[in-house]
C-alpha cells in the first residue's frame, strides 16, 4: 500500500453499502410477507453464512463459496421466492400446460385469465405478454429477474412497484424487467 492509498478509503465498501440498500429496497417493493422477508433479510445480511445454510441449492446453480457477495444474494432472493412460491422458474422451453401451472401458483387465483387466449403453438414470451399485458389493466404485470440463464425467473407485482423494482436491480448490477423481456 502506498502513501496515499490510505487516505482513498476502502472503495468496495460505499458500493456494498449501496448495493444492501438497494436489495432492502426490494423487499419492500416486493411486499412479501414476515416470514419471506426473514429470509430475504438473512440472505442480504450475511450471504455466507447464508450460503453455507443453503449449500446445495447453490451447488444445483453452479455457485461455489468464493462467489462474490452480489451474485449469491442475487441467487438467494430468487431461490427464497421460489421456494415461498412467489417466483416460478421457467425454461425457454417451457409447454403450455407446464407454463399455465407455474403462473396459477404464483398467482394464487388473484388474477384472472382466460387460458384459452394461451396458443399452444406459440412460446413463453409471447404468453407472458398475453398476460402482461391483461393484467395491466388490473395494475398487475409479470416481471422477470435475470439470473444470466436462459431461464425465466418471474414474478407478478404491482405496476406502481415495477418502475421502482427496476431502479434498485440496476442500482445492484442486475436486472429486473418485464418477463417477456428477459
Amino acid at each position: 500500500m502506498g502513501f496515499f492509498d490510505k487516505f482513498k478509503g476502502n472503495s468496495k465498501e460505499p458500493k456494498l453499502n449501496e448495493h444492501m440498500t438497494a436489495y432492502k429496497k426490494i423487499i419492500e417493493l416486493l411486499d412479501m410477507d414476515a416470514d419471506t422477508a426473514d429470509k430475504l433479510n438473512s440472505c442480504i445480511n450475511d450471504p455466507h453464512s447464508y450460503y453455507e445454510e443453503n449449500v446445495e441449492t447453490y451447488n444445483e446453480r453452479g455457485v461455489a463459496s468464493n462467489t462474490d457477495d452480489d451474485t449469491m444474494i442475487w441467487l438467494g432472493i430468487v431461490d427464497i421466492l421460489i421456494e415461498q412460491e412467489k417466483m416460478f422458474e421457467f425454461d425457454y422451453s417451457v409447454e403450455l400446460e407446464d407454463f399455465i401451472y407455474g403462473i396459477q401458483e404464483i398467482n394464487n387465483n388473484k388474477l384472472v385469465f382466460d387460458e384459452d387466449c394461451l396458443d399452444e403453438d406459440s412460446d413463453i414470451t409471447k404468453w407472458l405478454k398475453i398476460l402482461s399485458d391483461e393484467w395491466m389493466k388490473s395494475g398487475y404485470i409479470i416481471a422477470g429477474m435475470d439470473i444470466d440463464s436462459d431461464s425465466y425467473c418471474v414474478f407478478i407485482t404491482t405496476r406502481n412497484a415495477f418502475e421502482k423494482l427496476v431502479m434498485e436491480a440496476e442500482k445492484t448490477g442486475h436486472k429486473i424487467a418485464l418477463a417477456q423481456d428477459m
